[in-house]
């Protein structure tokens, strides 16, 4: 899965905006559990997105 990069411009000159992604489109077990479902966005996909892919997140 792709997704389209958005263009940010910082408010001020002084602030990096970072883009980074947050979830694993390769965990084919999560995405048919909550994305395939379309139970994202709800509290429990993001409690198992965060005990997945803590790593990520954290950076």
């Amino acid at each position: 899965m792709v997704e389209d990069e958005l263009d940010f411009t910082p408010p001020c000159p002084d602030i990096t905006i970072i883009q980074a992604a947050i979830e694993d489109f390769t965990d084919l077990e999560f995405m048919e559990r909550w994305v395939r479902t379309d139970l994202r966005a709800i509290s429990l996909y993001y409690r198992d997105a965060l005990r997945r892919w803590l790593s990520i997140q954290s950076g």
